[in-house]
């Protein structure tokens, strides 16, 4: 069973674009979107990868990586959350300081495009199980103190 990270009443939400920003013709949605959370009580930030976007990412690597691992390491933000996915995230992971990693990350994975999308937490602990004479699978995620 995987358990979700929660928000907290009046929790800090980080947005950073470690794949895909934002093109400037959705930047009202963005806007909209911290204005309903910030309604119910939630303080959103911002980075600056998140308003910029370039040939499918928001900025350089060393940059995405960068804003990542400062928001990670920022003891005032309770969670992260993406403006969207994109595929170049994989190109920052040489640069995230997984040793400091603080803050549950929710991934999205989109094997094919073909549901079901799989949802992992890092940070959990995970039992994979495949048949391989049917390739199906389970996974199983638990937070472990």
């Amino acid at each position: 069973m995987i358990t979700y990270p929660y928000l907290k009443e009046g929790a800090a939400i980080g947005v950073t674009a470690p794949s895909s920003g934002v093109s400037p013709q959705l930047h009202e949605l963005l806007k909209r979107s911290r204005q309903r959370m910030e309604e119910q009580g939630y303080n959103v930030q911002f980075g600056d990868t998140v308003w910029t976007q370039d040939k499918a990412k928001s900025a350089p690597a060393t940059i995405r990586a960068a804003e990542f691992n400062r928001m990670m390491s920022d003891s005032k933000i309770d969670i992260i959350i993406p403006p969207w996915g994109g595929e170049l995230l994989i190109e920052i992971l040489e640069a995230v300081d997984f040793e400091e990693l603080k803050l549950p990350v929710v991934y999205d994975i989109d094997c094919g495009h073909v549901p079901p999308q799989l949802t992992l937490i890092n940070g959990a602990y995970a039992e994979v199980e495949v048949l391989a004479s049917s390739g199906t699978g389970t996974v199983k995620q638990t937070f472990k103190p």
